[in-house]
Order: structure tokens, then sequence, then C-alpha cells
């Protein structure tokens, strides 16, 4: 059964129990078959589409009076964006020999398609070949390669801000495609400048030298047949109609290729821990609605087609479903909406540290975290980082690998991944006596009695806890420790326990943090309300209900 991506899971890094040949035994024969008549009716199909947007297009729009055609125009250029997307996905097919069996008829429509968008055919086909090869290597892998901490450049802190991450994306969804032929921007780094439109670029072999001039050639003809349409029709003419679908084309390919392969669970490996069934294994499917048609299944088979390029679109969803009994936890697919998963990638996704516990294996990791990462005895991994630690008492012995040093995970998440429970802690500053605790066996059972002065440590230990629960909602146990720092303005730390029922207990280091919380909230996650209210020593998820919330109400006239 298949993992779904939430943020309170990992994805398995330990080595596959299965091999590719298995994986392709288990795939139908019929979905390695490529006919050429099939992908080029694909093709026609979208390029009827285009035409028919575009006639609609430049015969009713300039003719809509003036607050419609405002409307009218941005209507236009998704619908065309999307159906070029769509026509993008064929022409990469074309670079995997997954157009036809005829590789010359590939690269033929393979250049013309990526010209027409203005992306040059071999420097794409020859630099995604190596991404391919190299999925998720912190050395090797040739798109969005993350970088640890230490090497963000300095300007990111500016960026780490509501403001911050929509410039950022925003530039990523309209020029980010440029910078990244132009100047290998979010690719990997070599020794000088990197381009695609380079034949001597490092990024490119001898013997591919001589077609990154037929991809130049390519994108000179579209430049000279596009000045020519703009000094006929003139240059607004050609923005509104062509332009502006190319670039939200361009932009989709960067979304769709960023969202597969940046998400907060997904792994990167170095060269030590690095296999290639392993890298093709850290990508997730996705769901963008009917777009999944139109994109010709890139964004829902995603997964299938980095194990298997060569399968056809038309069979990829044939080869998924086989697949995904062999692969079980190893195949990701996350339904988080597009634009929700675009922002917490967004936010989530800004650089790498290297998991403590599993040499080699690096996670996706927000700015604000101190970068403490644990993964499962299990091999299940990464698990982001959590808010730091409450303060270790001096007198309390701590291990490698203890839960009290490291970040916390879900007691569930602990039982299925075989970890103690956290029986030591970083708060043990108390000392038992030996009348505190005495146990004995009756003929009923086992008997365990408390003295009243541990009890009452006990319960002094809770003195600064909340019991939280989300009404509407779910909540994520790693999405709750990412969340509620940034939402309560901590001073400090906090340790929270994950609880049945959806509740859970959050203790502050801080007292001024806890009466913030309680008394000042916001309580407000995910656009549902966040219930709080103070510890209790007889508390009991299965059958507590709250009896009261806490609110702002305004008192006074109201104007």
């Amino acid at each position: 059964m298949a993992v779904q991506l939430k943020p309170k899971l990992g994805v398995p890094t330990s080595k596959p129990p299965f091999t590719v040949g298995q994986l392709r035994k288990a795939i139908p024969p019929h979905c390695f078959q490529r006919s050429f008549f099939r992908s080029f009716s694909y093709l026609v199909y979208d390029l009827c589409m285009i035409y028919i947007f575009y006639y609609a297009a430049t015969t009713y729009i300039p003719s809509l009076p003036s607050p419609l055609n405002y409307v009218a125009w941005p209507v236009y250029w998704f619908l065309q964006g999307c159906i070029l997307t769509g026509i993008w996905v064929i022409a990469h097919e074309c670079g995997h020999g997954a157009f036809s069996e005829h590789q010359r008829i590939n690269d033929i429509i393979g250049l013309i398609l990526h010209s027409a968008i203005l992306i040059p055919y071999f420097s794409w086909k020859y630099t995604h070949h190596l991404h391919h090869a190299n999925t998720s290597s912190m050395e090797h892998d040739e798109n969005f390669v993350p970088k640890p901490k230490s090497k963000l450049p300095k300007y990111s802190k500016y960026f780490n801000n509501p403001v911050g991450r929509a410039i950022r994306l925003t530039i990523s969804l309209t020029v980010g495609m440029y910078l990244y032929l132009a100047f290998n921007l979010a690719g990997r780094k070599h020794d000088r400048l990197a381009s695609h439109y380079d034949p001597n670029s490092p990024l490119f072999t001898d013997r591919e030298r001589l077609q990154i001039y037929l991809s130049d050639a390519g994108l000179f003809a579209a430049t000279c047949l596009l000045f020519k349409v703009a000094a006929a029709k003139g240059l607004t003419w050609l923005i509104c109609v062509y332009g502006v679908p190319v670039l939200f084309a361009n932009g989709m390919i960067v979304l769709i290729t960023f969202l597969h392969h940046c998400h907060p669970d997904l792994p990167h490996y170095d060269s030590s821990e690095w296999d290639w069934l392993k890298g093709a294994l850290s990508t997730v499917d996705r769901d963008y609605g009917i777009l999944n048609k139109v994109f010709h299944n890139i964004t829902d088979t995603h997964v299938a087609h980095h194990l298997f390029n060569s399968i056809p679109h038309y069979h990829a969803m044939d080869a998924t479903k086989a697949i995904k009994t062999v692969l079980g936890d190893y195949y990701q697919f996350d339904d988080t909406p597009i634009i929700k998963a675009m922002w917490r990638s967004t936010t989530e996704c800004l650089y790498v540290e290297q998991d403590q516990t599993r040499k080699g294996v690096y996670c996706l990791l927000p700015c604000w975290l101190t970068g403490l990462v644990t993964a499962s005895a299990a091999g299940f991994g990464p698990v982001p980082p959590q808010p730091p630690p409450l303060p270790v008492s001096p007198d309390v012995a701590m291990e490698p690998g203890d839960p009290a040093i490291s970040a916390p995970l879900s007691f569930k998440d602990k039982l299925v991944a075989g970890q103690p429970s956290q029986t030591r802690g970083a708060d043990d500053d108390f000392v038992e006596q030996p009348d505190d605790i005495t146990a004995y066996h009756t003929p009923e059972g086992p008997v365990v009695k408390i003295s009243d002065r541990y009890r009452n440590m006990l319960h002094k230990r809770w003195a600064n806890t909340l019991i939280v629960k989300l009404w509407g909602r779910n909540i994520g146990f790693r999405t709750l420790c990412n969340r509620l720092p940034n939402l309560w303005k901590l001073k400090e730390g906090v340790r929270l326990v994950d609880l049945d029922n959806n509740f859970y207990f959050v203790r502050f280091t801080n007292h001024q943090d806890y009466l913030n919380a309680l008394a000042n909230g916001p309580w407000i996650v995910f656009e549902h309300y966040l219930t709080v209210e103070p510890w209790k020593p007889k508390f009991d998820p299965a059958t507590h209900k709250f009896t009261s919330v806490v609110a702002w109400v305004q008192s006074g006239p109201f104007m």
C-alpha cells in the first residue's frame, strides 16, 4: 500500500528489498511499447487545442468590452499555457526516446517542439539525462540541488519571511527557467559558468557539442520567426498571444519539477550512501486534478518515470499501478493541494543538513530550525528537526541517540519504528526516594503504589503544559512541532507529546511563553480553531471533552 506523504511520516532510506529487474517484471510488457502513431495523435490533439484557443482569443477577445477583456486574456493565458505544458511533456518524451522506436524521429520532433517554446532541445536532453542518472545525489544531481545551511548565500536570510518567499517564488515561476538555462541557477555547481546555450559549457562532453549548436540554431530560427510576427502584428499582440502562455508553460515546468523533488520528507544522499535506485525513489507523485490529463500524467506517474523513463505517457498509469505492489512504502504520493504544497516546499525546503543517525543521508529543512535531525532504527528518515529541547540537568546521564537530545518523534512513530519511548528526558530534575514507588503482585495482578510526594513532583513537572486540539482537522505531529514556535513566537523551546484522539501536550520551558499562548494566542491554525486549556492531572484523551474555549471578545460600542 502506498505511503501518503504527510508531515509526520518519513521516507525509507534503507536499501530497498527489491531490484530494478523485479520492478520491470511487475510491469505489463505492453507498457514498454512505443507507438509513433499513438504518440503523434496526442501531439495533433494538443496542436488542435492550441489553434482553437488561439482562434478564440484573437477573434473574440479584442471585441469584448473593456472590463471583460481584462478577464478573458488571463483565462486564455492559463488555458493555452496548460496545453503548451502538455506539448513540452511530449517533447520531453522525445528526449527520453519514449515518443517512438526511432531516435532520429524523436530528435527531430523534440527539436521543433522545444524550440517553439524557447528551450534548447539537446542541451536540455543531455542535462536532463544527468538528472535521471543522479537523482537526489548531493554531488551529481542537476536540478534543484540543495545546499547545506553553511553554504547558503548571505542574502538568503532576508528572504526567510513571507514577503521574501513570495518574491523567490515569483522569480522562479517567471524567469526561473531562463536563469537555469543561461546560468545553471539551482543546478550542480561547476568551476566556471555553465550555460545550456554554450556548446563549450562544462555541462556537455566533446561528442555532444555539435548538437548543442543545433539547439542554438533551433532557438535562432524560432527567434527570427517571432521578430517577423512582431513586425507584422505588433509586439503587444505577440506578447498577449504567444509570450505570456509560453512564460506560463515554462513556469509550470519549473513548478512540476520542483514539487516532484522538493518535499520536506524526501531525502538526498552523498556518494557514501547514494545509489541509483534509492535516488530514483526519492521523488513523489502529485495530484493536479484535471490537469493530470492535460499534462499527459507526468504529474501523477513521476515515480514510474524515474524508474523507467522510456515508458510513454499513455502507458505510465498502468506501469504505476503495477509497481505500487512491489514498492510498498517506497512509493510516495502526496495529494496536498498544489498551491498549498508549493508554499510549503518554498517555506520548508531551503537547505539540507546531514541526518545525525545515518551518515550520507541529508534532509531538507526550513531556515528557522537548528538542524537537529533523527531517523528511526528501522531505516525510516529523514525526520525534520523540532524546536530545541529543554535544558538537561547535569546529573542526568545522556547517551548518543537519546530522545532527550534528539528531535522529538511522535510516540506512535517510535512504536512503529522500534525506538524506545521517552523513558528518560531532559527534565528528570528531581530525586527518587526509596519509598516513592512500591511494586508488588496480588492475585488480581501487579500493583504499583506512588507516594504523595512523588505524585506531586510529577504533577509539578507538567505545570507549564497545555492540552491542545485542533477542531475540524487532524494535525500531524511534525507539523505541530514546526508551526507552534512560529505561531506563538516563543522565547524558548517546547516539548510535545502525541496523544490519542488527536490531543497533544505542549510543555513550555518558559512560564511566560505558557501564559502568552494560553491567554493571548493566536489560536487559528490552517484556518481552523486551535483549542487550548491547562493540563489537568486526570486528563484522559479517550474521554476528555472540551467544555470551554479561549477567545477574544470585543466589548463596548460597535460602529
